[in-house]
């Protein structure tokens, strides 16, 4: 009888696992994907809808649920030189707003981040988040954005953001600013995406990390252009 109880607990809890927690390989990465509490109090298998997810090899979509957050997360690690791109589309959802009254397409509670210890992803707080976040109220809308993180120092990232559909005009808008990391780049171990409350879909893709080059490999590429030159000469 205990050990019948014993398996149905430990089958529940992979269940609850399951649901809460998956991967994706996309871009050459492999992405953790979490659900978690939304804004109004809801949790995963609350009967509101669980978010879902997708990818292929240059993407990856979380389709969101009301009352509940999706997320998605890659393990990253920089130094000063190394910039991060990315393009993130995220689509208008048809929500009913019961303070207003009335149905309404709007985009809202979208996030992107640089985060560190990162050991449960549900609970980023524990340790920082460096937060480039998207939060509009704003029907009809769909975010058609691109970023590049440029680390520029041990405390420093410049940002630069572009939105390709600038208030649903078609016309881009380019944004650049300095953000402060406060403890510091060494401290990063990841970049998250995600979203609360809302039934939209929110995808990454192209995400590429180029690090700036090792003092080995500069040493080489120099030797290389030298001896290049000498050729030239002869």
């Amino acid at each position: 009888m205990k050990r019948t109880f014993l398996l149905l607990a430990i089958a529940a809890m992979l269940i609850a696992s399951s649901a809460q927690a998956g991967m994706l390989n996309f871009d050459g990465r492999d992405w953790v994907t979490r659900d978690g509490t939304g804004a109004t109090g809801g949790n995963v298998g609350d009967g509101r809808g669980d978010p879902s997810y997708s990818s292929d090899a240059t993407s990856g979509t979380a389709l969101g649920a009301y009352g509940n957050q999706s997320g998605m997360w890659t393990a990253l690690s920089v130094s000063v030189g190394d910039v991060v791109s990315f393009d993130q589309f995220v689509t208008s959802d048809l929500a009913l707003d019961i303070l207003y009254g009335g149905v309404y397409t709007w985009i809202g509670d979208v996030a992107v981040r640089l985060v560190s210890n990162t050991t449960d992803i549900e609970y980023w707080a524990a340790g920082f988040a460096i937060e480039f976040a998207d939060t509009y109220w704003d029907p009809g809308r769909v975010l058609d954005l691109s970023y590049e993180f440029e680390f520029i120092s041990e405390t420093e990232v410049e940002v630069t953001k572009t939105d390709r559909n600038w208030y649903g005009e078609g016309s881009p808008e380019t944004w650049t600013w300095t953000a402060a990391i406060p403890s510091g780049i060494s401290a990063i171990d990841g970049f998250y995406t995600v979203m609360w409350d809302s039934q939209q879909h929110n995808t990454i893709s192209n995400f590429v990390h180029t690090p700036i080059p090792e003092p080995a490999t500069m040493i080489l590429l120099g030797v290389g252009g030298l001896a290049l030159i000498r050729r030239k000469i002869r």
